[in-house]
């Protein structure tokens, strides 16, 4: 997300839990922020939040400044305060996605501003389904993006 955001001219600060994700995103020229509240400047912002995490909802409500739009992409169990939408005057999309995006996303790729590869950490073959799963959700800290690859 931070790659394609800062395609569109936005300088994005990428606030993530896993140093080792923090790390991957610094490679990519990315700048890369333990979860934390940071003065990154004043005014109003764009502020995603695609963690789905409670952690992730609060941090993006403590960042929204006045008359930020936050976008909220996936499905996270919890909520932006609503007396932060009232008093801060905030614009809230909720970002879903789906078949209209999909031409655009293959032609980022295509053009060579995303690489799939840089987040790829693992690669299963599909016999090996189960470790990847057991891997993905044992190891957060290790795993950034697994893939299931070859034959059936």
């Amino acid at each position: 997300m931070g790659v394609v955001l800062r395609h569109y001219g936005y300088i994005p600060h990428v606030f993530e839990p896993q140093e080792s994700r923090r790390e991957r995103g610094a490679s990519l020229g990315l700048d890369m922020h333990p979860p934390a509240v940071l003065d990154i400047g004043g005014g109003p912002r764009l502020v995603v939040e695609t963690s789905a995490a409670a952690a992730g909802v609060e941090l993006a409500d403590e960042l929204a400044t006045a008359g930020s739009v936050v976008a909220v992409v996936g499905r996270a169990p919890a909520s932006i305060a609503p007396p932060s939408l009232l008093l801060k005057e905030l614009s809230l999309l909720g970002i879903k996605g789906g078949p209209g995006q999909y031409p655009k996303a293959v032609e980022l790729v295509a053009g060579g501003i995303v690489d799939p590869e840089a987040v790829i950490t693992h690669k299963f073959a599909w016999s090996d389904v189960d470790e990847a799963f057991r891997l993905n959700a044992e190891r957060p800290d290790l795993v950034g993006r697994a893939v299931l690859h070859g034959d059936w």
